[in-house]
């Protein structure tokens, strides 16, 4: 069966925890850095998410304005009364 995918707000909420475990600093060192390395790459993965959302927000941001853009050169709502 294959794994499940962890949604951004799950990865954020273990980020939370692990930063959590780390600010405690309770456990043994070998357990700390086990977190560390997992709280680093979640936030990598995390990173990649958020510059494709906002690659996602330019394209289509700039893809409405050119749509705009031609909607108003086609309108004649300046002649209308």
């Amino acid at each position: 069966m294959p794994k499940k995918t962890k949604s951004f707000e799950d990865k954020m909420n273990r980020l939370d925890e692990i930063v959590n475990i780390l600010d405690e600093g309770d456990a043994p060192l070998d357990d700390l850095l086990k977190v560390f390395e997992e709280g680093m790459k979640l936030a990598a993965e995390m990173r990649v998410f958020l510059d494709k959302a906002e690659q996602k927000v330019i394209d289509i941001t700039e893809k409405n304005k050119i749509d705009a853009d031609e909607y108003d050169e086609n309108s004649n709502f300046d002649n209308e009364n």
